[in-house]
């Protein structure tokens, strides 16, 4: 639409992960009770892209992802210890041009990605000569930064490039 000069690309991705784990205590020599879970999701994606001219356009994403919860199964005291999923929204605006009859390529981004649920491993203590490690749920955490490459061919067989990546 608008004379073909935008486009719409939907995406999705489901997601169906069964975890398990038991196993026994190597310092007490207790044998852990099998653990399970199952986990789901359907992970959506969007992004709407618009040519200014044949070689300057602009784009807007929005993207999500997901990564299984599970049942950890590293330290002497984790056998039972269940994580949730973790999940990510990402949004994305972008530039992408040549200029110059093309010996200048410029592309720029502005993102924002939100976790939920983000998945940290912890080191808890010390029990006898083992760790008390585990993963666990740490809450809400993002990462919002921009990216700019830009790439110059000022004669031929020589390319300058150079980029810049700002996150916090």
């Amino acid at each position: 639409f608008f004379d073909q000069r935008a486009e719409v690309t939907l995406g999705g991705r489901y997601t169906r992960d069964y975890r398990e784990g038991g196993g026994t205590n190597l310092v007490t020599g207790a044998i852990a009770t099998p653990s399970s879970a199952t986990f789901s999701r359907f992970t959506p994606a969007g992004t709407v892209s618009f040519k200014l001219t044949d070689d300057v356009s602009t784009y807007a994403k929005v993207a999500t992802g997901y990564r299984a919860g599970g049942v950890c199964l590293r330290g002497v005291n984790c056998f039972r210890s269940q994580f949730d999923p973790e999940t990510l929204t990402s949004y994305e605006l972008g530039l992408k041009s040549y200029w110059f009859d093309r010996r200048v390529r410029l592309n720029a981004a502005a993102f924002n990605s939100k976790f939920k649920d983000m998945q940290l491993n912890f080191t808890n203590g010390v029990i006898g000569q083992g760790t008390i490690q585990g993963i666990f749920n740490a809450g809400s955490a993002a990462i919002r930064g921009i990216e700019v490459d830009l790439q110059a061919s000022p004669v031929e067989d020589l390319s300058v490039t150079a980029s810049y990546s700002y996150l916090d």
